[in-house]
């Protein structure tokens, strides 16, 4: 289906909300969920993550080195992040506040 994004990990098919984009921009470094560049997509749960960082999928991928630093901070993404199955924008904290995905790496990326 046009849209949809298949998981390094598990190749699970879904909508790209359901996915982590995490990016090698053409100098090099390595983003998550912004910029242009060669892109890989991982679940948002931690098998997929656990998956992607012990079989080095998303390095792999992206035909690059992938930091440490990288997935520890998706593991705290992962901590933070809305249940399963809902988009950032459709999870709703008491008081009915929406979840925004505000969290996202600088341009120079990390590592």
């Amino acid at each position: 289906m046009k849209g949809d994004r298949v998981c390094v990990s598990c190749r699970r098919v879904g909508p790209r909300e359901s996915f982590w984009r995490v990016v090698r921009l053409p100098d090099g470094s390595i983003v998550i969920d912004s910029g242009m560049g060669r892109s890989a997509y991982v679940c948002r749960c931690l098998e997929c993550l656990t998956l992607a960082q012990k079989k080095q999928r998303l390095g792999r991928s992206l035909r690059a080195q992938i930091s440490p630093d990288l997935f520890a901070e998706l593991h705290r993404r992962l901590s933070i992040a809305p249940p399963e199955g809902l988009g950032p924008l459709q999870a709703t904290l008491e008081g009915g506040q929406e979840l925004g995905n505000s969290l996202r790496l600088g341009q120079d990326g990390i590592g």
